[in-house]
């Protein structure tokens, strides 16, 4: 079966990395923002009681995971390094504060589905990398992508 292809070889994987920083970045810049613009001290309250090693540390840590690294995932920044911190941000959540609401939560308390989705998008942006229209390829933080090669076939290999 042949595949269809809608971008020339190689760049799939480069525009699906941009969809992805398009819609994760601004998304977790906003709850990055919003921790702050609803005051921090909440937030860190918050923070403190689950009982976290470092509660202060951990609370300023999450913020800058999702504003800073929410921005730079929009740019294509360092893009690798924010995809890894946010990926284990948000798995931490899942074990840490989620897990005994469930995969879809209980009555009155979600579930950690939308933490893993999350978690499972920045782990694709580590491995495949910034994608298109990034600062990291302007920049010279990450390479061009090599072009797909066609699959030998036997009567190639032979000649």
């Amino acid at each position: 079966m042949r595949r269809v292809r809608l971008l020339p070889s190689g760049q799939d994987a480069d525009a699906a990395a941009l969809l992805l920083r398009l819609v994760v970045g601004p998304l977790m810049a906003y709850h990055g923002w919003t921790k702050l613009g609803a005051g921090f001290g909440r937030f860190d309250q918050l923070v403190q009681g689950l009982g976290v090693p470092a509660p202060g540390v951990v609370a300023r840590a999450v913020v800058v995971i999702e504003l800073v690294g929410g921005l730079c995932l929009l740019a294509g920044l360092l893009t690798r390094v924010w995809a890894l911190l946010l990926a284990a941000q948000m798995v931490s959540i899942v074990f840490v504060v989620k897990w005994d609401n469930g995969l879809v939560g209980v009555p009155g308390k979600s579930g950690f589905e939308l933490d893993l989705l999350i978690a499972v998008c920045a782990a694709t942006l580590f491995l495949i990398g910034p994608g298109l229209f990034a600062l990291d390829r302007v920049l010279s933080l990450e390479g061009q992508r090599e072009p797909e090669r066609a699959p030998r076939t036997e009567t190639a290999a032979r000649a």
